[in-house]
């Protein structure tokens, strides 16, 4: 046992005693910076793979709410299942009807692997929207041009009164005073290509 101690010592004292290498450059291996980059990376990719699973949970969750909801709904006599979602429910009734509508499209969004709450609805809404004829959609889009444009010509009416607009308001009033002043040069243009016929 005493020999084998003695030559462990005597091998810690010449590496003591050695001459080392002294290191003037660095091994091609990685650097610390690029150790520190990757594992970075590596938290990133983790974080984002992370929140697109919790999104799919968070989606599943929503769509099953919605089939809860139109069970309810279904059983319930017509007309009180507002009153039992006020009474009930601690979120709005325009969000139960978003959750009941992922559920009415649970497969085409599960399939779509859509990552947002906001993708998810305007997927949903494309989708009604080539349910619908074109001529029902093609209503509702002129309609809503009708609102816009009264409310500009009421906003610009209080503008000439002297009340005051909002941000949003003025700029309903600027859009509005643009499409006129279009409207008008193309009616202008076609007058001058009667006027050039004389």
């Amino acid at each position: 046992m005493k020999s084998n101690n003695n030559s462990i010592k005597s091998q810690k004292a010449n590496a003591f005693l050695s001459h080392s290498k002294v290191r003037t450059a660095l091994e091609p291996t990685q650097n610390l910076i690029e150790l520190d980059i990757d594992e970075t990376a590596e938290n990133i990719n983790k974080l984002v793979e992370g929140a697109e699973n919790d999104f799919k949970n968070g989606m599943l969750k929503y769509i099953k709410a919605g089939e809860l909801l139109i069970q309810q709904k279904e059983k319930m006599p017509y007309g009180e299942f507002t009153a039992w979602q006020e009474k009930n429910l601690k979120f709005s009734i325009p969000s139960a009807s978003i959750y009941m509508k992922f559920a009415k499209y649970k497969e085409e969004l599960i399939k779509s692997k859509e990552k947002t709450i906001r993708g998810a609805r305007t997927l949903i809404k494309e989708l009604e929207d080539a349910t619908k004829p074109k001529s029902e959609v093609n209503d509702e889009n002129s309609e809503k041009r009708l609102i816009s444009k009264n409310e500009s010509k009421i906003f610009y009416k209080k503008f000439l009164s002297g009340e005051k607009l909002t941000k949003l308001q003025k700029k309903t009033v600027k859009t509005y005073l643009n499409s006129e002043i279009e409207r008008i040069k193309k009616r202008i243009d076609r007058f001058n290509d009667h006027l050039k016929k004389l």
